[in-house]
């Protein structure tokens, strides 16, 4: 009955194990990926001033490299032998945890061009020169514009878009 209740354990990932910093403990592959695509494919918020703006990492040029991830933590989980793990099992020993690190990719080319067509193109602000008034010798001061800072904000991006927990972004202009 032991021998049983171990092949199933051991069929899942272990207990403790955790892939790109997120729990798969006791999770098959296919529950481990779901949960991680719900992680990492949820929105990043990207706040501008008072506006929020939800944008999916796959807009921004991000992609999860699931299948090495999956593959390493596949053979991190049969890396122990099976008698001796059935052995552990017995005596109620657990294995050290394993952390198996976060493989993506991100194009800043397409990140780049996100915030130059859909947030740039919204949100900055022209410089307004200062315009005469008429019969008076002075003149009002201008209002200066407002640029987003492109190479900050693909920065911060690509920070938050390897974080499983800070998925916000503040822009900055």
């Amino acid at each position: 009955v032991s021998l049983v209740r171990y092949s199933r354990i051991r069929s899942n990932f272990p207990a403790g194990m955790t892939i790109a910093s997120v729990p798969v403990g006791g999770l098959d592959t296919q529950e481990a990926t779901d949960r991680l695509l719900q992680v990492y494919a949820s929105a990043l918020e990207l706040r501008s001033g008072e506006t929020v703006i939800q944008v999916k990492p796959s807009s921004l040029g991000f992609e999860l490299d699931m299948e090495n991830m999956m593959a390493a933590a596949d053979l991190e989980r049969v890396a122990e032998p099976f008698w001796q793990g059935f052995w552990d099992f017995l005596w109620g020993r657990s294995r050290n945890t394993v952390d198996i690190p976060l493989r993506s990719l991100i194009d800043e080319e397409s990140m780049r061009q996100y915030l130059t067509n859909e947030v740039a193109a919204r949100f900055d602000q022209p410089a307004a020169a200062p315009i005469p008034i008429p019969g008076r010798t002075d003149f009002p001061a201008g209002q200066p514009g407002l640029t987003l800072n492109t190479d900050q904000a693909v920065t911060d991006i690509s920070a938050a878009l390897i974080s499983p927990t800070n998925r916000v972004v503040f822009l900055v202009y």
